[in-house]
């Protein structure tokens, strides 16, 4: 006789699912109050800016349009072509007509072309020395030596006298990188790389200022990138502007030969950014984090940087020879159609309202740049990390690194080169410091930036001043009497000289002229 079933106690399984409940509401309970308590702990006399200088440029209506698009958007080749011939038309103004080539990543496009050309091994490309790692490690995975090439810390255009020293016969490319959101005129570079016969690549990653601004007609190639970190980002996609029609029907049909990558795939990425772009985009959640994150002995910027900037689980390269989901196409097409100008305004005018205030010992870079944009805000400062360290205790939540930009110093030995080769690159990620300025902070916290900013390099000046007085007196006092120091040693300790502000970051108020 087969056994009876035993009836399932629903009682006891309610009890247990309760039991569950209670114990992560109290888990959620604990980690809450922990990170009071922290804050309480570590109160002071400012109240912390509640922005932090990793800034995701979206908002929550992008995230709900992406969630739409991924149920709603034809997946049909012919529906694809559709978006790729209204993001064409969009990004053709009469400035420039060259060719569009929409691409699932500019490190997907710099592949691409690379690729096409097929360089022979031991070619060089000259590269801006401030770029980003992935760029070179593409590159070298091709074979190509890396030459990195100095620039003018007033308009962060190229050196054009390290250009023209840098290049010879091995060379094949120079990869022109706008940093920072400023950009300059190209013409002395594609006329130098031109009488060598030389592709001339211009990076707009860090500088899209529009749909009117889409780089000079005469490079070869103009790559736009809206990777999570760029302004406008929509998680992902490039648009390339390409000279010649030959090489845009080629490196077409290479693309088109990649698969197209899963919608599923990049609704995953949107999910991951949205969760970050929640904690950094509201001043509560960031000061929340920022608190819980401190308890339990973490940055919090560092661990979000890491997660954004992560590297594909498949490697780089393979990561990148794809095509764009439909959905990712939807999406830039009608982030294109309704791009903002005011709200991108909003953003040069809060980056033009610290940078006219600024203290004048906070040295500012690319200010004779043709069009001052801000994709980050970064200062030139003695002591950086000393800087830095003092900002961040007035509740500033400065950096010194952002979105791996780095100093590119592979290749000057190879071709003979000193470091001096790299003097103001080098100066520049020696002594910079980035500041959380851009269009979501309120006026009332960029007095607060320039308050701390002031309060800082003011005080560091003083100590200095002191320090070098006090040293000098000394060695006078040596010269004369060697026995001197030695009795006010003995007699005496040296006195401890603080200096604290006389304001408070607290009651920062409006500058006005």
């Amino acid at each position: 006789m087969a056994d009876k079933e035993e009836p399932v106690d629903d009682l006891n399984e309610g009890k247990y699912w309760i039991w569950c409940l209670i114990n992560c509401l109290g888990c959620i309970f604990f980690i809450i109050f922990a990170a009071l308590r922290f804050l309480r702990m570590q109160e002071k006399d400012v109240d912390a800016v509640p922005y932090s200088c990793l800034y995701i440029d979206s908002s929550y209506n992008n995230f709900i349009e992406v969630f739409r698009c991924y149920f709603k958007t034809p997946k049909r080749e012919i529906d694809r072509k559709e978006l790729q011939n209204i993001i064409n038309k969009m990004w053709s103004p009469d400035s420039n007509k060259n060719p569009v080539l929409v691409s699932l990543s500019f490190k997907t496009a710099l592949d691409l072309f690379l690729r096409i050309q097929k360089y022979p091994p031991s070619s060089e490309v000259i590269l801006t020395a401030i770029n980003i790692p992935d760029v070179v490690q593409i590159l070298t995975h091709h074979g190509i030596k890396v030459v990195p090439l100095d620039i003018h810390k007033e308009t962060l255009a190229p050196n054009i006298e390290h250009l023209e020293y840098l290049l010879n016969e091995r060379t094949v490319a120079v990869i022109v990188t706008h940093l920072y959101g400023r950009s300059f005129d190209m013409a002395d570079v594609i006329k130098r790389a031109k009488s060598h016969g030389i592709h001339v690549l211009e990076d707009r990653s860090q500088s899209f200022n529009g749909l009117q601004d889409v780089g000079d007609p005469e490079s070869d190639l103009v790559f736009f990138s809206f990777d999570v970190t760029q302004q406008s980002t929509i998680f992902g996609g490039a648009v390339l502007k390409v000279k010649d029609k030959l090489l845009y029907s080629k490196m077409s049909k290479l693309y088109e030969s990649y698969p197209i990558q899963s919608d599923t795939t990049y609704l995953a990425s949107v999910l991951k950014c949205s969760v970050i772009s929640m904690v950094l985009n509201n001043p509560f959640l960031t000061n929340f984090g920022t608190a819980l994150f401190r308890f339990f002995g973490k940055e919090m910027k560092k661990l979000l940087n890491q997660l954004l900037t992560a590297p594909s689980k498949s490697g780089l390269i393979r990561g990148l020879r794809f095509r764009s989901s439909a959905t990712l196409l939807h999406i830039m097409a009608k982030r294109f159609q309704d791009f903002d100008d005011e709200t991108f305004k909003k953003g040069q005018e809060n980056g033009d309202y610290v940078s006219e205030r600024l203290p004048q010992v906070a040295e500012q870079i690319g200010m004779m740049a043709n069009r001052k944009g801000y994709w980050l805000f970064p200062i030139i400062v003695e002591d950086a990390d000393e800087v830095t360290r003092r900002l961040n205790n007035l509740g500033i939540d400065a950096a010194r690194e952002v979105a791996h930009l780095q100093l590119i110093a592979e290749g000057n030995r190879d071709i003979g080169l000193s470091d001096d080769s790299l003097e103001t690159a080098r100066y520049i990620i020696d002594h910079v410091v980035y500041l959380p300025v851009h269009k979501r902070v309120r006026v009332f916290y960029l007095d607060q930036i320039l308050l701390a900013v002031e309060i800082v390099l003011n005080k560091l000046a003083i100590l200095k001043r002191f320090d070098k007085g006090h040293n000098g007196d000394d060695n006078t006092e040596s010269s004369r009497n060697p026995e001197a120091i030695n009795r006010r040693s003995n007699g005496s300790k040296r006195k401890t000289v603080t200096f604290a502000p006389t304001v408070t970051v607290r009651r920062s108020h409006r500058v006005t002229e």
